[in-house]
């Protein structure tokens, strides 16, 4: 919808808006991802949330079948994470991350070593900000694959 378009504006990717423009690559975001649950750079860098805290941190905290009043849809929530499981059942339990407007998406499946990111050039204005059909068949791909031999390669 035209309301959105100023977030493909110049003047917006300049503009410091907490948890409204994160402007960035998935590259980046996989990380972030990994880094929660995994150490990195040859154990250079420890992992941020221990196993409790990790554990903690991607626990539901929304009521069975509440309608997330912003997307419209039945979302599960934890302490800061969209838990991925009822989108992404192929994924497996345990995953977690969150979406964001336009089709990108950032998450991650600890147990199976996995983060993931999708991210535009552009946002896409006139599209729902639940599942992105972009992300959705890459992810569906990703998770059979893992499904298939435990591993991407």
């Amino acid at each position: 919808s035209e309301q959105y378009d100023v977030f493909n504006e110049q003047i917006t990717h300049e503009a410091e808006i907490p948890a409204g423009n994160g402007i960035t690559n998935a590259r980046s975001v996989a990380k972030l991802y990994a880094s929660l649950f995994n150490d990195m750079v040859d154990n250079k860098y420890k992992r941020l949330l221990n196993e409790d805290i990790l554990k903690e941190a991607t626990k539901s905290n929304t009521p069975v079948n509440e309608i997330d009043l912003v997307l419209n849809v039945t979302s599960v929530f934890s302490k800061g994470f969209l838990l991925m499981d009822q989108a992404f059942p192929e994924l497996g339990p345990g995953s977690f991350g969150h979406s964001g407007i336009g089709g990108s998406i950032g998450f991650a499946v600890p147990e199976k070593k996995l983060s993931f990111a999708y991210v535009m050039n552009r946002i896409d204005t006139g599209i729902p900000v639940d599942v992105d059909i972009r992300y959705k068949s890459l992810i569906k791909e990703i998770a059979k694959k893992l499904n298939k031999n435990n591993s991407l390669s």
